[in-house]
């Protein structure tokens, strides 16, 4: 069994951290289309 680095574990949430960064800006801007063309 061998040790996970914690550097490894610190990219895992960076990732995921821009992973749902992005995921909201999106839906974000997929909103305010839906809103303008309203």
């Amino acid at each position: 069994m061998t040790q996970i680095p914690m550097i490894d574990w610190f990219t895992v949430v960076v990732v995921l951290a821009l992973f749902g960064f992005v995921g909201g800006v999106l839906t974000f801007a997929w909103v305010m289309m839906k809103v303008i063309h309203d």
